[in-house]
This record gives structure tokens, sequence and C-alpha cells, in this order.
């Protein structure tokens, strides 16, 4: 079963924010408040926090705006499409879900570190990864998929209950 994102008012108000730090960069780039001192470039300091709110909130707006689908489950696996890694049923021990956050405990965390396709999650879970860590736990966003909570927890608990076990265990 495919979900799509959902706008959520989180996102809404860093949408609003980003716009309102250009429209102040742009106001105080063509008219200064200060004519004199350091403080007439102001300007540079909303320009440079309106690009770091756009960072952080393009690939949510990129797969709003696009329609894609975020996270697809079924009877053979997880695809996050939004870290763009494929989580086979039969390499998951344990599922857990906790604040809009999918946990996955995976037999083999090891294989998927190199299979993390957002570079920028590659990088913190290897940096976190723990060899043979309690806490090496994969997370998907399942906050931003347009579903009703209700359903998608028990699609994830239907399917975890009938994956089948690695090596025929």
């Amino acid at each position: 079963m495919d979900f799509k994102t959902r706008a959520t008012g989180y996102l809404l108000i860093r949408v609003c924010t980003t716009a309102m730090f250009f429209l102040l960069a742009a106001l105080n780039f063509i008219r200064p408040l200060n004519k004199t001192g350091l403080l007439q470039y102001n300007y540079v300091f909303y320009f440079v926090a309106a690009v770091m709110f756009t960072l952080s909130i393009y690939r949510d707006l990129y797969f709003m705006l696009a329609g894609k689908t975020i996270i697809s489950i079924d009877e053979n696996c997880i695809h996050d499409y939004y870290n763009d890694v494929v989580y086979n049923w039969s390499d998951i021990e344990a599922t857990r879900q906790k604040h809009g956050y999918l946990y996955l405990k995976l037999y083999h965390p090891d294989d998927y570190l190199d299979k993390i396709g957002d570079r920028r999650y590659r990088i913190v879970k290897k940096l976190r990864h723990k060899q043979g860590g309690k806490h090496n736990e994969f997370l998907v966003n399942i906050s931003l998929a347009d579903a009703n909570k209700d359903e998608l927890t028990k699609l994830i608990t239907e399917y975890s209950a009938t994956k089948k076990l690695p090596n025929g265990i």
C-alpha cells in the first residue's frame, strides 16, 4: 500500500518563515533600516537564515508538491522513499512506533548502512552506528504519510506478524 505526503501545519509554518526571511532580506537589501555601520548589512543574516530554512524543507516540499509516494508497505518490504531505503520483512527483527516514527530493529544493520540513498541520513547513521549496539534502529517517518494512523499501525503489525524469519528459523 502506497502513502503520499500530507501537508502539515508544521510544514506550513516552516514555509511561511522561509518566505518571511527572504522578504526581510530583500527589503533590507533594497532599503536598509540602518544606513551606517555593520547593521546596514543585516540582510546577509536574513538571507543566510532563509537559505538554511530552504535546505531543511526542500525534500518535504518536493514530495508534497510532486505528489510522490513517501512510504510503501507490502508483504515483502517497507520502502521508505524519503530516505530511499528498502527494508525487507525477513531482515526486520522488531518494530515499534513512537511519536510519529517507525523504529526498525534489523537482524544485520551493517548491511543496510551502504544501502541508504539519502546522503545526509547515511552519513548521520554511519556516525551514530556502533557495532552490536542497542540503539542501532532505523527510522521511518510515518508522520509524513497521508493515512489514518490506526490503519497504518494495523497494517504494519499485520505484516510484521506474518513476516518470514531469515534462514528458515
